[in-house]
């Protein structure tokens, strides 16, 4: 049998494995030192030969790979190899601690194998010990081995894989159709099993004229999560009436875990053949129209590519009953296929026949092959005369406001060639010179507004005067009250006291925005006090209920303006009212004072809804864009061309798929690639874009920004948070998302506090940017039975510069194992820490302990200092809290706080050591010494 002494020395090696979970995989990555294994000199050679988890080895390779699973099972199998010797008994201990859960397990093994079966918590990572070791008779350990890892198990997957992206698009046309040129490709969100893909739950079907039949015929191959379907024939042409859709049986494709992919369908066309002619897929107007708006366009879509040189006014044009109408031609081609626009130049006249002519023969595809001729007619809508359906002022007004703006509604829209100051225009009643104003023209109200360059005269009588000159956009006149115009009188107000020297929006004025503020700017300075919601304020018109609104005044320029709390509505009459509460600063009162201003129309068609929403931020950048109309949209003018986005600041679109929902009138683009981090994008939707019946929508743009990307963190850590006993002599391991800056890794930034005592631990810091990993290192190590934070601070960056989120770990270190000391030579315990020795240590004398006077004051926390200039008095002493003591080698008298008191025996100088009593000098410092006889401990607290 071996003694004792042959079993004193351990070496301790330690193996640490990172088991990382990634998408379903298990790994374990080894990190710190080589294999490692606890070894006690003897003669035992039983070793930990094999380490199976869950039915996987834990190879030489250090590397074990499990997929997802549904349940929580830990399943352990140690296999050991060597003999083991008669005499000693032979256990093994089993570990696992993890976030705040802790299964041990400690049992005499008498075979080289050992099970071990529990259940873990999901998604967690596990500090497991395995170890192996023989007692002796005594029940002393003589011999052990060891291995640790770090295991992350139980990861459960419930989510169900879904499509992430697929090829052809749904809709997708112009798809080729030659053997191996028409792949389908569909993306998946996660790995699926690949026994679950086949021609039964994935497959093509081909519609040939309204006939639907599966296609047996093509070779399904699955890497990781991409599918592709590959056709073993050539695919029929769209203009074989071929129609395609590729199916995804419901529930039948499965994950690892068996979570299902739900089913889905979509359909796409090929390309036209290219031998045969090209033909008419669309035209609007059809043929019969009737009620077809004059400012329409014609849009005609072909089933091939046009030849676009073979496209010109000698083969399409448009006419009427007086002949060919001028027009201008678009040919383009959309997406492989053929598609004209005819522009009149002009509006239509109302309620007229014109005819469409496509002459035959002359219009080609890109194949030569010839369009043939076609010719169909449609009607415009029924108009009138122009007339002037209202005015401001009226007829014969008086007390109109001299700054007021002058509106005339008509019924038809105009000629905006005719609308000059020679047509309309304002006079002094008398007087052949024209007042100076600024015409505006607003095709949508179809109002006309004169806003004079200066405000009128007070008291004074004008004339509006509109030309028999002035023409609807079909060349209908005004009709006149006489043969030469059409006019009308008013007179302006009396001049007050207290006036209003401009005014915004004017007084009649159209077309106002539904967010405008009223700007009111007085002519003589105001009393603020009398400036109130109850004297100043806004109203619907016809209404009594004031609307929500705050005022400001502007003192240096005179000016009140007024802002709604929420936008004015649409359409919609307004009347600003100042009441003759309101004065100026002289105490003068202002007349009652009001006015009538109208807000703009509602577009016809608008946008009800975006997403992103204008200036929003933090976007995601796999974002979609989605557009909801408010009116059903022409498909037509739904293009690339007409709606995009691009970077702030650049002249670039963005390459985006875009697709049109009829049912919720719906645009969607999708960026072919995610896009920037960190990034101002702009949406375009263009006015070309039109409603179903050819209402165009005004320019709209609007800008989100994409978040910033994700933050720079901790990905995992050793010691995990709140995690207890970790070893005193242990670095700390962190490992980052992304790699850092250099530079940023300092203790600036990288703290570690020792909650006990409240101050910071002196540290090494380690960083590799090969695997992001930060190694915290104690410059001696960490204190026993301690409690400490990390501190990883945002100062900490990763190499693009941006900042980590500020992150606190809290772990607290193992209590220390009690030391043993002998009569003759005690251990010296102080607040629960021992005292490491480096030269002398305490030894009894004479009954009494001594101990080395600067081992103890620094343990104590005490200030030493020392006084050996005379080598007949040699001098030492500490100072702790207010109390200074001094002792002299070789004397008994010492001094407390300068009051002489006596020891009863001398400190000594033995071996270059100044020696002193310990129990005297703790007490006289003010501390207790206790004495443990089971351990030979000194005890100070």
């Amino acid at each position: 049998m071996r003694s004792k002494l042959q079993h004193k020395g351990y070496l301790f090696v330690k193996l640490l494995l990172v088991l990382v979970i990634t998408m379903g995989t298990l790994i374990i990555v080894p990190t710190g030192s080589a294999v490692g294994e606890v070894v006690v000199q003897g003669t035992t050679n039983l070793n930990i030969s094999k380490i199976v988890v869950n039915g996987k080895t834990l190879g030489s390779a250090d590397e074990i790979s499990f997929t997802a699973v549904k349940d929580t099972a830990f399943n352990m199998e140690i296999t050991l190899s060597g003999t083991r010797v008669t005499g000693f008994d032979y256990y093994y201990e089993i570990k696992l601690e993890g976030n705040g859960q802790e299964k041990y397990d400690k049992s005499k093994f008498d075979s080289n194998t050992i099970t071990y079966a529990t259940t873990v918590n999901e998604s967690t990572n596990y500090q497991v010990t395995v170890k192996i070791y023989e007692t002796d008779s005594e029940g002393n350990e003589t011999y052990s081995k060891k291995r640790d890892f770090i295991c992350k198990i139980g990861y459960v997957d419930n989510v169900a894989p879904k499509v992430s992206s697929r090829y052809p698009l749904p809709g997708a046309v112009n798809i080729p159709v030659k053997q191996g040129e028409a792949v389908i490709q569909i993306k998946l969100s996660e790995n699926v099993d690949p026994a679950t893909v086949n021609n039964n739950t994935v497959y093509l079907r081909e519609k040939i004229n309204n006939t639907t039949t599966k296609m047996s015929e093509a070779t399904i191959t699955i890497q990781n999560n991409i599918i592709k379907l590959t056709p073993n024939k050539d695919l029929k042409y769209s203009t074989d009436n071929a129609v395609y859709t590729v199916v995804i049986e419901n529930n039948a494709i499965k994950d690892f875990a068996g979570n299902p992919l739900p089913g889905e369908t979509w359909d796409f066309t090929t390309i036209p053949n290219p031998n045969a002619a090209p033909t008419i897929t669309s035209r609007s107007p059809s043929s019969g129209a009737t009620g077809v708006k004059t400012t329409t366009d014609i849009l005609i879509k072909l089933s091939k590519k046009l030849d676009m040189s073979s496209v010109s006014a000698s083969g399409i044009y448009l006419k009427d009953t007086s002949g060919k109408i001028p027009i201008t031609i678009l040919a383009r081609n959309i997406n492989e296929l053929g598609e004209i626009t005819l522009s009149p130049n002009s509006a239509l006249n109302y309620g007229s026949v014109y005819t469409v002519v496509i002459e035959n023969n002359i219009i080609k595809d890109v194949n030569g092959k010839s369009l043939v001729g076609i010719s169909w007619s449609f009607t415009t809508e029924a108009g009138s005369l122009l007339s002037i359906t209202s005015r401001y002022p009226q007829a014969n007004a008086s007390n109109v406001n001299v700054d007021d703006v002058i509106s005339v509604t008509f019924n038809n829209r105009l000629d905006t060639s005719t609308v000059t100051n020679s047509n309309i225009y304002l006079r002094r009643t008398g007087s052949s010179a024209n007042i100076a104003a600024t015409l505006s023209y607003s095709a949508t109200n179809r109002t006309v507004t004169i806003s004079p360059s200066n405000p009128l005269a007070y008291n004074t009588e004008y004339t509006v005067y509109i030309s028999n000159n002035l023409k609807d956009v079909n060349g209908n006149k005004i009709t006149t009250t006489t043969s030469t115009a059409t006019s009308w009188k008013f007179t302006t107000e009396e001049e007050d006291l207290v006036g209003i020297s401009d005014r915004s929006p004017k007084p009649n004025s159209t077309n106002i925005a539904v967010d405008t503020d009223i700007i009111i700017k007085f002519a003589q300075a105001m009393d603020t006090s009398t400036l109130t919601t109850s004297n100043v304020y806004l109203r619907k018109s016809g209404t009594s209920r004031n609307i929500s609104s705050s005022l400001s005044y502007s003192s240096s320029t005179r000016t009140l303006t007024l802002t709604p709390d929420s936008n004015l509505d649409y359409d919609t009459d307004y009347i600003v009212y100042i009441t003759s509460s309101v004065k100026d600063n002289k105490g003068n009162r202002m007349s009652t004072t009001s006015w009538r201003f109208t807000t703009k129309e509602e577009d016809p068609v608008y946008i009800v809804e975006r997403n992103p929403a204008a200036n929003s931020t933090n976007q995601a950048v796999d974002s979609t864009i989605t557009i909801r109309f408010s009116q059903p949209m022409d498909r037509t003018t739904l293009t690339t061309s007409n709606i995009y986005m691009r970077k702030s600041g650049t002249t670039r679109n963005i390459s985006v798929d875009l697709d049109y929902n009829s049912s919720r009138r719906t645009v969607t683009l999708t960026p072919v690639s995610n896009l920037d981090y960190n990034t101002e994008y702009v949406i375009y939707v263009s006015n070309k874009v039109k409603d179903t019946d050819g209402n165009t929508i005004t320019s709209t743009q609007w800008k989100f920004s994409t978040t910033a990307g994700e933050p720079l963190k901790v990905l995992y850590n050793i010691p995990a948070n709140n995690q207890k006993d970790f070893p005193v002599n242990e670095s700390i391991f962190i490992i980052f998302t992304r790699e850092l800056l250099a530079s940023s890794v300092n203790t600036a930034n990288v703290l570690v506090r020792n909650n006990n005592t409240n101050s910071y631990a002196p540290i090494i810091l380690t960083y590799t940017n090969s695997d992001k990993k930060l190694v915290i290192k104690p410059q001696s190590k960490w204190d026993y039975d301690t409690s400490y934070t990390i501190y990883l601070t945002s100062g900490i960056k990763d190499d693009t510069g941006k900042s980590l989120t500020a992150t606190t770990l809290t772990f607290s270190t193992q209590k220390e194992v009690i030391r043993y000391g002998t009569p003759a030579s005690p251990e010296l315990r102080v607040s629960g820490r021992y005292v490491d020795f480096t030269d002398a240590r305490p030894l009894v004398k004479d009954g009494r302990t001594f101990l080395p006077f600067r081992a103890l004051f620094e343990a104590v926390g005490a200030n030493v200092g020392y006084d050996f200039s005379n080598s007949q008095r040699l001098k030492v002493w500490g100072e702790l809290s207010g109390n200074k003591v001094e002792f002299y080698v070789g004397d008994l008298k010492a001094y407390r706080n300068g009051t002489i008191i006596y020891m009863d025996v001398k400190p000594e100088l033995i071996d270059g050591r100044t020696m002193i009593p310990v129990r005297f000098a703790a007490e006289a410092l003010g501390l207790r010494v206790n004495w443990d006889p089971a351990s030979n401990n000194i005890i100070i607290e």
